[in-house]
């Protein structure tokens, strides 16, 4: 059975190997740098802050997993072969960042901080106290922590936004987008959250530029910052400024440019800044193992990874693109062995042609939340058998009233006089979407050209609302 390697620096290994050798001791465990064995025999790593390097010696890596939230510590190895990089998404992890998020907002919000001071000093005094429902929170990152974060916060009862690179739509939840709509985003928050991945468009994003547009004069009483995501977002000397010249009124920190943050740091010492040691959501080995054997099974049975970063189209040789997003089972038995296949769910666009000399092309998934790209999308060129396959199997115990339709790269659910047709052995097959409107077309004709016992001609009624639903890219 292929081996699964824990690379891991910064921090204790040893629950990570104890929890997988737990759920599943027919698996062949090993620990870099002790216990690396023979390299060829590794197809999955699970890494945080792995060596560079480490990867590219490893001829047969399948996948690389990794045991926190962001990817940044992978993508940061020059020498990342072309293999998925897959993120932890876990209610265990999701909670934990929410639980962080809410206490320090709720701290600011109930003047927390200010009732600390008062208790060292001795002081008896009641400041006035604004409803949640006055106050605007804004979170800076949608993603699946950030999204939990905000739901958390907007049945608080907050005034809740949030900022994304793509379009968002989330119940409860005024959602701005791109650069022309993090101005208006910043304000009109008083609160401001950041969960934003690290990438090279969001190095340095917490300046002083941006932390002067924030809302001072709310329900808060002053603008303040929550950053949870990582240290290279914020620019620390700006936060101090921003404090010093009141901008800020307060600013809770939990990542930082270098970790452990240096005891000479003048972040320690500030009377408006709260210091915590990088433990917003920790990873627990003892509730993410399990999500982690679950998703090295997918891949095994032929179905796609779950929260893929990035990954590789049909061919091994193609060269990589970072910050892609498909998630590429691999294909055993009837799509060939050892061949990469491009799954429809993950991969719903035509591959373009190859270019003379090169391998398959890339493409990009398209944006989440715009189920129109998938509208009649034709099968990507070059798929091999197991994609039809894959996606249906994907598919079905998400959306299970939707019918696959292997000749077509949207599954398709058709509702007639408000009922909705299934998939299972008493349903009979549904033709294609144009010969049902042929039909349906068809029957309309004959049924104005019918009579009524009278000899009067009869208008037909409406063969039926169709209406045609693509599953939403998540």
């Amino acid at each position: 059975m292929s081996a699964i390697l824990l690379a891991v620096t910064g921090t204790d290994p040893q629950p990570w190997e104890a929890r997988l050798r737990a759920l599943a001791p027919q698996r062949d465990i090993r620990l870099w740098p002790d216990r690396l064995g023979e390299a060829a025999d590794v197809a999955y790593a699970c890494a945080w802050h792995a060596p560079r390097g480490l990867f590219a010696r490893l001829p047969r890596l399948e996948a690389i997993f990794s045991l926190g939230a962001g990817v940044d510590h992978i993508f940061a190895d020059p020498d990342l072969p072309d293999v998925p990089v897959v993120r932890i998404v876990d209610p265990d992890l999701t909670m934990r960042m929410t639980e962080y998020v809410v206490l320090h907002v709720l701290a600011y919000h109930r003047r927390q901080r200010l009732y600390d001071i008062q208790q060292r000093e001795r002081v008896w005094h009641e400041h006035a106290q604004s409803p949640a429902s006055a106050v605007a929170v804004g979170v800076m990152g949608l993603g699946a922590l950030g999204a939990a974060a905000a739901a958390a916060l907007v049945n608080l009862g907050f005034r809740v936004a949030g900022w994304s690179r793509t379009a968002k739509t989330l119940a409860g939840i005024e959602c701005f987008h791109r650069e022309i709509g993090l101005e208006a985003f910043l304000r009109r928050t008083e609160i401001l959250v950041c969960l934003l991945p690290a990438t090279p468009a969001t190095h340095g994003i917490l300046d002083l530029k941006l932390l002067r547009k924030l809302k001072r004069d709310g329900a808060a009483g002053g603008a303040y910052l929550i950053n949870a995501a990582r240290g290279v977002l914020q620019v620390e000397a700006d936060i101090l400024t921003a404090l010093d010249e009141e901008t800020l009124a307060g600013a809770t920190l939990d990542v930082f440019a270098r970790e452990p943050l240096p005891a000479t740091s003048p972040l320690w010492r500030h009377p408006k800044i709260t210091v915590t040691p990088h433990n917003a959501a920790v990873s627990d080995p003892h509730a993410l193992a399990a999500n982690l054997l679950r998703q090295i099974e997918r891949f095994e049975a032929g179905l796609p990874l779950i929260s893929v970063s990035r990954g590789v189209v049909c061919e091994r040789g193609s060269k990589r693109a970072a910050n892609s997003v498909c998630s590429l089972p691999r294909s055993r038995g009837r799509g060939g062995e050892g061949v990469n296949c491009a799954n429809l769910f993950a991969c719903p666009l035509p591959i373009p042609p190859p270019q003379a000399g090169e391998g398959t092309p890339r493409h990009e998934r398209p944006p989440q939340n715009d189920s129109a790209l998938l509208k009649d999308s034709p099968l990507p060129r070059r798929h091999t058998p197991c994609c039809e396959t894959a996606a249906a199997r994907h598919l079905a115990p998400r959306w299970p009233w939707r019918p696959i339709y292997p000749s077509l790269a949207t599954p398709v659910s058709v509702r007639r006089h408000g009922a909705t047709h299934g998939t299972g052995s008493d349903q009979a097959p549904r033709l294609p979407r144009a010969a049902r409107r042929g039909r349906l077309a068809a029957r309309g004709a004959r049924a104005a050209n019918q009579k009524d016992s009278a000899g009067r001609g009869v208008v037909a009624e409406p063969a039926g609302d169709i209406r045609v639903h693509a599953p939403r890219l998540e």
